[in-house]
Order: structure tokens, then sequence, then C-alpha cells
């Protein structure tokens, strides 16, 4: 079973659920975006291309920006390539609601770059939607993007 992190705001109405989702292709060639657990990872890594996506709310236009960070690609594509590939497979994807306008794809040598690292690109970026500073990542180190207060997790 995987984390589920549940976090309110100290001040505003802002709530937000943090999944711990990542996403891979499968077999049948379909975009996948699942909560991690020990057997979707075992899926997951079966898969050439996969990763985790992360979720938060751009302070600034107020939507819900979805953070795909590719982990493994066993494609032999390039960046450029594995990015058209990856918009074609959100442009059809429906189940998940995704709006190919809120979506932000980012690429790490995981092999060569530390988790502080990454962490700080992701804590340090800019909304795909309005081009505005903002965490891709939600977390208890990150304002409420409502109003700015502190943010209050409690787990599941």
């Amino acid at each position: 079973m995987s984390t589920i992190i549940n976090f309110k705001c100290s001040n505003c109405n802002f709530e937000f659920q943090d999944r711990d989702l990542i996403f891979y292709i499968d077999k049948d060639n379909n975009l996948k975006i699942e909560s991690l657990s020990l057997e979707v990872s075992k899926t997951m890594s079966k898969s050439p291309l996969s990763g985790f996506l992360y979720e938060n709310c751009c302070p600034n236009c107020n939507q819900l920006i979805r953070t795909f960070v590719v982990e493994t690609d066993d494609t032999q594509l390039t960046s450029a390539e594995i990015e058209e590939n990856l918009y074609e497979f959100i442009e059809k994807e429906r189940e998940n609601n995704l709006d190919k306008n809120n979506i932000k794809l980012l690429f790490f040598d995981f092999k060569n770059t530390f988790y502080k690292e990454r962490r700080s690109v992701l804590e340090n970026n800019t909304c795909p939607n309005c081009e505005n500073a903002m965490s891709l990542v939600i977390s208890e180190k990150i304002p409420c993007p409502k109003c700015g207060e502190k943010l209050v997790e409690t787990y599941k």
C-alpha cells in the first residue's frame, strides 16, 4: 500500500492529498498513472518509460499542475522525442483529466544527480501555464499556494 499524505492549510480552506503517484507505459502502450505500491513498482520496472508524477496548485493561476519526472528510459529516444511521445499519451489520456497546458516534463540523470539537487529543482521552478515561480511539489516546507500560510500534514 502506498503512503498518502494529506495537507491542510492552517489558515484557509486549502486541502491537498499527495497520493505518491508514478507513471509508466504499459504493455498495451497506454499511459498508466497509479499510486506507488510494491505491485505497481514491479510493473513500473518492466516499462521502457516510467517515472514520478508530482502535483501542486499554482498560487498565481490557481491551476493544478502535474509534473512528470522521467526516471527510467529504455527507449533509446532523445529527450525531445520522449517529450513528444509523452504529450501524445497525455492527449489521448482522458481517465485522469490531464490538461496539456498544466503539464510539465522534467528529466533527471538519476544516476548522477543527488536527491537534494532534484528536490531543489522541483521546489524552485515555474508554472508551465502562467510561467510564474512555483514549487512543483507540495510539502510542509512549502507555504500554502492559496494564502501563503503553513501547511500541516497528516498521514493515512
